[in-house]
């Protein structure tokens, strides 16, 4: 019997390690007023610090999106890497948790796909809304801004 239960427990180990380290989508991070970067603001907001991946998950479900003091509903995201490289969400937010991935966002500025989080980068990630000139990305309203830094 003991040795089942040791059994099943290196088993149960395995399985949440491979868990960890084999999934796509196994880096989650949260948007929070503590990673927040303001324009001009004062405030010096902790990074993210992540391994390398080829995807994150985005929750944004936890954190009140204003201007002016009015609720807003973000529609869009952008991911700058070395810039100027920009990628843009390539389709509209849905649900609080967002795929940030290369089958999810599309390169603003040239004809490269997403290569993922990469050793050594800092990547700025924009939550916003984007202006009536849909076709440049860079015309966005910046509703949360954080900084991941890619271990």
């Amino acid at each position: 019997m003991k040795n089942q239960i040791i059994g099943t427990l290196a088993c149960v180990l395995s399985l949440a390690l491979i868990g960890c380290t084999g999934s796509s989508h196994d880096t989650l991070l949260v948007a929070d007023s503590e990673h927040q970067i303001e324009a001009g603001g004062a405030k010096n907001p902790s990074a993210y610090e992540i391994h390398p991946t080829s995807s994150i998950r985005l929750d944004i479900g936890h954190f009140q999106f204003t201007e002016g003091g009015a609720t807003v509903t973000p529609d869009t995201v952008q991911v700058w890497d070395a810039a100027p490289t920009r990628y843009r969400l390539a389709q509209p937010i849905v649900g609080n948790v967002i795929v940030l991935d290369a089958s999810t966002l599309t390169n603003a500025t040239g004809a490269s796909a997403f290569p993922g989080f990469r050793s050594g980068h800092k990547i700025m990630i924009n939550v916003g809304r984007a202006k009536p000139i849909a076709d440049d990305p860079k015309f966005m309203t910046y509703d949360w801004v954080g900084l991941i830094i890619v271990k």
